[in-house]
């Protein structure tokens, strides 16, 4: 089993999160008792309480904001102790770039706290109003730090601190990307597939047969389209109702995704009617065969929901794309042979 981070709105983020920050306290209380900072040591001490705690009460019930409010104040009082202690040469103001970008990508949990980008800036403000503050106070001689360091372990307190502004500020990028791949494929999905069945809706239907019809025009080859409707569909939702015609519309779409697996291409059309082109060279025979498969899945199966099952069938119509046939006139050849179906009696395939 591979190892994954978790995403923003996982909810395994925060504990996450402050398990990560644990284990860094817990880390840099080794560094404070290796350099000998026994003030340092006992606010690292007080960190690692603080997530252990937080851990242990406010995970579990799920306070967002209170975590949040945690992870602020800690990290705000935690670097000025370390350059008021070790002093700015060490770099812990360096943490405050990275949590600036973390707060900011925070505020995309909208579903878990309210602050939102309102809450980041306050954040930016003060992060960046403390930065000032211990530069002024240290350039000008007013905060002379406490603990005299060896010239190599400032050098690498630095260096460590450098690493985790980076760090925080990757993986925190890393989310923002991911956040924003996942909104770009949701929004394609809404764009080219129905909400209700998850088939294509019209728009990509539309589209791919533009596409379709220019190979057809280039290459001669034939393609047939059918227009499949669901019989009596108002005499549904009329009498059980829409959640019930909707539930009907799902599971007709499912008998589609199970028999037209030969490469035809399929969708939601509007209403309880779906498209479906054949694919590539396909014979009028073979195209038949699979639209016969379709209806006789349908005209066997129990539709609807758990103690309301009903007797659904459906009526296709099919027509053979011909020389200077629009996009129009080819839906229209297969829309008069589903008519054709309606009329003589329905639950069967015409063209």
């Amino acid at each position: 089993m591979g190892f994954k981070l978790p995403d923003l709105q996982d909810e395994e983020f925060f504990p996450f999160i402050f398990k990560i920050i644990m284990g860094l306290h817990v880390f840099l209380l080794i560094v404070y008792f290796s350099v000998g900072s026994l003030r340092m040591s006992a606010a690292g001490s007080i960190s690692v309480l603080i997530y252990f705690l937080g851990l242990k009460y406010l995970v579990p019930k799920r306070l967002y904001f209170a975590m949040v409010m945690v992870i602020f104040a800690e990290t705000l009082t935690h670097v000025m102790c370390g350059v008021v202690f070790f002093g700015w040469e060490c770099g812990f103001q360096l943490w405050y770039f990275g949590l600036i970008s973390a707060f900011y990508c925070m505020a995309f949990l909208k579903d878990k706290f309210k602050s939102g980008f309102k809450g980041s800036m306050m954040v930016t403000v003060t992060y960046t109003a403390a930065y000032w503050l211990l530069y002024k106070l240290t350039s000008e001689g007013k905060i002379r730090k406490t603990e005299v360091l060896k010239a190599s372990s400032i050098s690498w307190l630095y260096f460590m601190n450098l690493m985790i502004a980076v760090w925080i500020i990757a993986y925190f990028a890393y989310l923002f990307t991911q956040h924003v791949d996942l909104g770009q494929k949701r929004l394609h999905r809404r764009a080219d597939y129905d909400e209700l069945t998850g088939l294509y809706n019209r728009y990509l239907l539309n589209h791919l047969l533009d596409v379709e019809m220019k190979k057809m025009k280039s290459r001669k080859h034939v393609c047939w389209a059918a227009i499949a409707d669901i019989d009596f569909f108002k005499k549904v939702n009329d009498n059980y109702g829409h959640n019930v015609g909707d539930t009907v519309l799902k599971q007709v779409a499912d008998h589609m995704r199970g028999n037209l697996r030969k490469g035809e291409t399929f969708g939601r059309w509007g209403g309880e009617e779906f498209l479906i082109l054949s694919q590539e060279d396909m014979t009028m025979e073979q195209f038949r065969e699979a639209l016969e498969g379709l209806r006789r899945s349908v005209e066997r199966s129990s539709f609807g929901e758990s103690g309301q099952m009903l007797h659904i069938t459906i009526s296709i119509g099919m027509a053979e794309y011909k020389d200077q046939m629009t996009a129009e006139d080819f839906i229209k050849a297969a829309d008069d042979r589903l008519y054709e179906a309606k009329q003589t009696g329905r639950n069967k395939v015409v063209g």
